[in-house]
């Protein structure tokens, strides 16, 4: 089937969609990096046979909130962003003259049309094996970010348990209704990590071989 205009553009906002969602599955998806430790030897410590574990102590974090706020977040989406951009930028007008040749090579006799559509097919192939390695690439340098970001906010989210006494963390959509604001650490992790890492440079890496 020819590759449509629509195709191509599906395809390539794909691509932009990864900055923006995938900020959110970075922080949400576990990861020891990006959270403070969640096993029970870790949470609760062990006192000991016929001790009474102490009495949680709970905080709750917008994970999610951190990346979209923060300065790092920001610079990192503005980065993958621009990188889309400029990749539909040079696969628009390759895509558009695929579209032309389709639709000349449908105009053909059928005994012309099937030789020109088996070379027509290789082409399209390769275009969108290219597509999906851009796409690929984008992702691989996200999560490469992502697991920077992670190990400079896993010690700022302990100094802050540490601060506050709390033994435990919540991500904040586990917590249907926030009675106690003073409980959220969010905008106190968002400005401890501006303060240790405001930017940082989101670096492509080589594209796969074919």
């Amino acid at each position: 089937m020819p590759l449509s205009r629509n195709r191509i553009v599906i395809a390539i906002v794909a691509v932009v969609l990864i900055a923006a969602a995938g900020a959110a599955y970075f922080f949400l998806r576990p990861a020891a990096t990006t959270a403070p430790a969640t096993a029970q030897s870790d949470v609760i410590p062990d006192t000991g046979a016929g001790k009474a574990a102490p009495t949680p102590k709970i905080v709750v974090l917008d994970l999610a909130a951190v990346m979209r706020a923060s300065k790092v977040g920001a610079d990192v989406s503005a980065q993958l962003q621009a990188y889309a951009t400029q990749t539909k930028t040079e696969l628009a007008g390759r895509g558009q003259a695929l579209e032309s040749e389709a639709k000349q090579i449908s105009g053909l006799p059928p005994e012309q049309k099937e030789q020109r559509a088996a070379a027509f097919r290789t082409k399209q192939a390769a275009f969108q094996q290219e597509v999906q390695g851009k796409e690929n690439q984008m992702k691989t340098a996200f999560a490469q970010a992502q697991g920077t970001i992670g190990k400079a906010l896993d010690p700022i989210l302990k100094q802050i348990t540490a601060e506050r006494g709390a033994n435990l963390v919540l991500e904040k959509r586990a917590v249907p209704m926030l009675e106690d604001p003073s409980i959220d650490i969010t905008a106190d992790a968002i400005a401890k990590l501006d303060a240790k890492m405001p930017s940082l440079k989101v670096t492509m890496p080589p594209a796969a071989a074919n």
